[in-house]
């Protein structure tokens, strides 16, 4: 199974290195790896430098200039809906693999959802209070195909949502 996961902040790609590196030694998936926007900004610390560093070059994606950190939110969503459904497609993934509540997973999911990608989706059923990522994390738990809940709280809340993958 060949599976992309796509990141646009160092958060979210932390709390994923243990998941990335059973998948790149499982001989059932082939993992690539999507950083989009703050990964390849100065200002934000160049992290995609992190995840060279943690052993996972040969699995990454370049996407440079998919998206500018600097631009405003709906610019860069914009930007990656009009640019990342090539770079998705021309890796043929069967799934995306996108975690949390952020504008560019919000964004990335969107793109798969209409190239017919599955979505798996690490962190639905959380709720930060008072945040606007609530409406962004929401909207990918109902694109998503599979749900990863983190916690038992966060997997009863998916269960109770209407509607959720029909």
């Amino acid at each position: 199974m060949k599976l992309i996961f796509i990141t646009g902040a160092r958060s979210e790609y932390g709390i994923s290195k243990r998941l990335l590196s059973r998948l790149k030694e499982s001989k059932n998936h082939l993992l690539r790896i999507l950083p989009i926007g703050m990964h390849w900004s100065e200002i934000y610390g160049y992290t995609v430098s992190e995840i060279i560093h943690d052993g996972f070059e040969d699995e990454l994606i370049k996407a440079d200039g998919v998206v500018n950190a600097r631009d405003s939110q709906i610019d860069q969503f914009s930007s990656i809906l009009s640019n990342l459904p090539s770079l998705i497609n021309s890796n043929e993934p069967d799934g995306i693999i996108v975690l949390g509540d952020r504008l560019e997973v919000y964004a990335a999911s969107l793109c798969a959802h209409f190239l017919k990608i599955p979505i798996i989706h690490v962190g639905g059923g959380h709720i930060t209070l008072g945040a606007v990522d609530n409406i962004y994390r929401y909207n990918i738990t109902n694109l998503a195909q599979i749900h990863l809940a983190t916690t038992k709280s966060c997997h009863q809340r998916l269960l109770a949502l209407p509607n959720i993958n029909q």
